[in-house]
């Protein structure tokens, strides 16, 4: 059996994100940790442009969040940004960019689901506690707002800032970061829906992307909610339609909710009309994909004793805060700790 390639290192993660490249020809792998995630081969596939892309639409230079590699006897080429810039405004080019972005997050994904079945079931209740730490965090912080207490916001800003906190925000997360795209160029593609009604179903197959012009759409995977859509402009389901594959959740207008809904067949129609659409969609995809980095990172470091250290230590720093600022109805959230702990 004849020896495998030797891989050649295209960049590391980390690594800033100077320009995009092309695969002429030949083969790439996509890594993360050492381990190997993916790889695509083929002919003229663009890759690494998602995060210059989200660089050169915000005016800044982003770091790469997954090492990339080829096989030995692949040819690539640098892509300059001007070049890129335009690229992603022609339909085929920017579908097969979009599409390269789409695949990345969907094998995350996949590795999330690993993670979790690996290490969720030993380490539960290390997610339930720093799930508590951040729903104190924020529940103080409302409170603290609604109150008018400044000294309580300045404590809720430092604890913001830890470890802890940041990793109950991504298990907590129900919100998901998604890029604006509304305009009167789309406006014919908009649709109603009357509160409960199912805007696609998981499993069904994929033929159309949507845009949240008014309204609120709770995602659901089974019956539970994973994620609530309610940003005017947000863009969902381009995943499932790109990559050609089932709806991976079910979509439920949870009010009367206005949605464009761009088919398949109109893709050309509107990135014809809207020359930033892929580009659009494809920094939304580079967002979901650093979070699902970091999201990775967090499972795989999960350490029960660490994580009720943690929470233990937000309690006694809140006790300390009640008894130093005199502030007596912090003592309800102090409780809530004990319980947790």
């Amino acid at each position: 059996m004849p020896e495998p390639a030797p891989i050649v290192k295209v960049y590391d993660a980390n690594d800033v994100a100077l320009h995009a490249f092309l695969l002429r020809q030949g083969e790439l792998v996509f890594a993360l940790d050492n381990t190997q995630i993916f790889s695509l081969k083929g002919e003229n596939i663009i890759f690494g442009a998602a995060e210059v892309l989200y660089g050169l639409e915000h005016n800044t230079m982003d770091t790469r969040a997954i090492s990339v590699y080829t096989r030995g006897g692949s040819t690539i080429t640098d892509i300059p940004n001007t070049n890129l810039r335009k690229f992603i405004t022609l339909y085929n080019i920017g579908y097969n960019i979009t599409r390269v972005a789409a695949r990345t997050v969907q094998k995350t994904n996949e590795l999330i689901t690993s993670y979790n079945e690996r290490f969720m079931q030993e380490n539960n209740h290390s997610k339930k506690h720093y799930i508590k730490y951040f729903d104190i965090i924020t529940a103080l912080e409302k409170m603290g707002k609604d109150r008018e207490v400044p000294r309580v916001n300045a404590f809720v800003k430092l604890k913001k800032q830890t470890l802890a906190y940041r990793k109950g925000s991504l298990f907590a997360a129900k919100h998901k970061t998604f890029q604006s795209i509304l305009g009167r160029r789309i406006d014919d593609f908009k649709t109603e829906f009357s509160a409960g009604s199912v805007i696609c179903k998981q499993n069904d197959p994929a033929a159309d992307l949507f845009v949240l012009n008014k309204g609120q759409i709770r995602v659901l995977l089974g019956s539970e909610e994973v994620a609530h859509i309610d940003q005017p402009g947000s863009i969902f389901g381009e995943m499932s339609l790109f990559l050609n594959e089932p709806r991976s959740a079910t979509l439920v207008a949870a009010s009367n909710t206005i949605v464009t809904v761009i088919g398949r067949e109109s893709l050309p129609t509107i990135s014809g009309r809207m020359p930033e659409f892929f580009s659009r969609i494809t920094s939304t995809l580079w967002s979901r994909l650093k979070t699902n980095i970091e999201m990775i990172q967090a499972v795989k470091n999960l350490k029960p004793d660490s994580a009720r250290t943690d929470l233990k230590e937000l309690q006694n720093a809140l006790t300390d805060f009640m008894k130093g600022e005199r502030i007596f109805w912090i003592k309800s959230f102090i409780n809530e700790l004990d319980d947790a702990t």
